[in-house]
């Protein structure tokens, strides 16, 4: 609502389905690469060493989880879901790709992820569900993937992404007029179809 005049008649939008669990981002992203001492030794004597490598490095939405964690940092969950799910997809990162995503269900030891939403996944089972992905180049320019980008990587590689709502031009989900009234207008019809409904996913 905030920012609903910036949506136009003419824009392609995307709207998905908000699932209730935890976020986990995947990422095979250039890191410093642990020196061995011959290696720092001709470093230190001027010679270019290659001191970066494309690594695996999942997190949370604030907290990088694994090699390159705080070690003091302390889980929510009964288990290491994070790293359950990247071992699990960490095969389908194309170097300097970032998927975003939810992981809903339950741990491994039965607690829900989000109490109350099972996503249709049986006690001890988590699934996963991408919302947004990214690419960052050798030299740090990111990349957004479009909405359709993001469908057809997802199913070239076996992963769910989050429900599609709907997909087209804003002008043609609503029967609505296009006058000065209409980004209130449609935001209102938007809040209508698509907040507060019960979810189609969980049993």
């Amino acid at each position: 609502g905030k920012y609903i005049s910036n949506v136009r008649p003419t824009d392609i939008i995307s709207i998905t389905s908000k699932l209730h669990g935890c976020n986990s981002t995947i990422s095979q992203v250039l890191c410093k690469k642990p020196l061995k001492w011959y290696e720092k030794l001709l470093k230190f004597c001027g010679i270019n060493v290659l001191d970066y490598h494309y690594d695996l490095v999942f997190s949370s939405r604030t907290v990088i989880k694994n090699a390159y964690a705080d070690k003091q940092h302390k889980s929510f969950y009964d288990s290491d879901i994070w790293r359950i799910v990247a071992d699990k997809y960490k095969e389908c990162l194309l170097d300097g790709i970032t998927l975003y995503g939810e992981i809903v269900g339950y741990t491994p030891k039965g607690s829900f992820i989000q109490k109350g939403y099972d996503y249709n996944c049986d006690v001890g089972q988590l699934d996963f569900y991408v919302f947004r992905i990214t690419y960052t180049s050798f030299s740090g320019r990111v990349f957004e993937f479009s909405w359709q980008q993001i469908k057809d990587y997802c199913n070239k590689y076996g992963i769910k992404h989050v429900p599609e709502l709907y997909y087209g031009y804003a002008s043609q989900i609503f029967n609505i007029e296009v006058n000065d009234k209409w980004h209130d207008n449609f935001l209102k019809a938007l809040s209508d179809k698509f907040l507060e409904k019960d979810c189609t996913i969980c049993r």
